[in-house]
């Protein structure tokens, strides 16, 4: 966890919740007092916050919040996993802070690909397929396979003529024009 000077800071939050926890416990969760100001010096009592309580936690401020929905403990988990993965993060960084073991683990939370992510793949492959295919508007596709495995086509719309694309075969084949010199375009 980390400083980022804003009111919503966790570090920030974190110190005052310390500096108000009671001393006399070695728990982190207490129980809060029934009645507490700001200008208090300990807002918990010493008495910890028990493994139920905690289990039920997002579900009871869910339903004290009146939210839309009734969220979990796990509905938290699974968001956060979901925004890394979303913003870009490799699973093997991800689980090093969700506690899963391995990564195949996190592919429950994150079985979707962002528009954006999408986005990059498809500038990622325009590139190189012809190298200098570029997208000037935000727009959904068809591509539609020939059956002799030498064309693909491209259209964005009924009434456009097609656009042909050449046809990777296997990964290997890529592989192997790599190395024998492969200047970056696929086809003829």
């Amino acid at each position: 966890m980390y400083a980022t000077g804003t009111d919503r800071c966790p570090v920030k939050s974190f110190v005052k919740y310390l500096k108000k926890h009671n001393n006399a416990s070695n728990r982190l969760f207490l129980h809060p007092k029934n009645s507490f100001s700001e200008q208090d010096d300990m807002w918990f009592r010493n008495e910890p916050i028990g493994q139920n309580t905690i289990k039920v936690f997002m579900k009871n401020l869910s339903k004290s919040a009146k939210l839309s929905r009734e969220y979990t403990n796990h509905c938290i988990r699974s968001t956060c996993i979901t925004l890394l993965d979303y913003s870009g993060f490799q699973s093997r960084h991800i689980k090093t802070i969700s506690g899963h073991r391995n990564e195949a683990s996190l592919s429950s939370y994150c079985y979707d690909t962002s528009d954006k992510q999408k986005k990059s793949m498809s500038d990622a492959l325009s590139k190189c397929t012809y190298g200098t295919l570029q997208q000037t508007e935000s727009r959904s596709v068809t591509i539609s396979l020939s059956q002799e495995k030498t064309v693909s086509t491209f259209t964005s719309d009924e009434n456009e003529q097609p656009i042909p694309l050449p046809v990777i075969e296997t990964v290997s084949a890529v592989r192997n024009s790599k190395r024998q010199g492969w200047n970056g375009h696929i086809g003829s």
